[in-house]
């Protein structure tokens, strides 16, 4: 008696695209800290009592501009963690959210063709775009910014074969 295991894969946005919205979020945080610290330093008095409350002040904004930045970029590393693709014997699943879960599918026997698309850049970082495409030349279901997008195509097309061939 054969046994029917189900395979599963996953397929993530590159780490490109990750990490290019971490140095984003620090170079951005880095110019409110200095423009924040230049402002507070314009206005700064030689009174002991007034230089007392600036260093507070900026000790204030400083930890408040810390905490924000790092809540955002916990939010982009889960936000990256949680959108993915789910790669089945059957179906492709993109799972995306961490409070409110979206999931799409789409059958492996409703698609006809699998396009990349692939600009220089994605060539030279490893990722791009995979098209699936029905019957009507229409993309019925995208897979965005994808890493190994070679690779994925040609896990996806045996997939698609198996599928046909049942």
């Amino acid at each position: 008696m054969a046994e029917n295991i189900e395979i599963k894969q996953e397929v993530r946005e590159s780490l490109f695209f990750l990490t290019l919205k971490l140095v984003i979020l620090e170079f951005f945080f880095g110019v409110i800290f200095l423009f924040s610290t230049t402002v507070l330093d314009f206005f700064e008095i030689n009174n002991q009592n007034n230089l007392n409350n600036i260093f507070s002040l900026e000790g204030l904004i400083m930890f408040t501009v810390i905490t924000v930045q790092i809540v955002l970029t916990i939010s982009v590393v889960i936000g990256w963690l949680y959108n993915y693709y789910e790669l089945s014997e059957e179906k492709v699943t993109h799972h995306r959210g961490v409070f409110f879960l979206q999931k799409k599918s789409l059958y492996f026997r409703e698609v006809q063709e699998i396009v990349l698309r692939q600009k220089f850049l994605g060539r030279i970082f490893h990722y791009g775009n995979l098209g699936l495409v029905g019957s009507n030349t229409e993309t019925l279901f995208a897979l965005q910014r994808i890493s190994e997008p070679q690779k994925n195509i040609e896990m996806l097309q045996r997939l698609m074969i198996n599928v046909k061939r049942k």
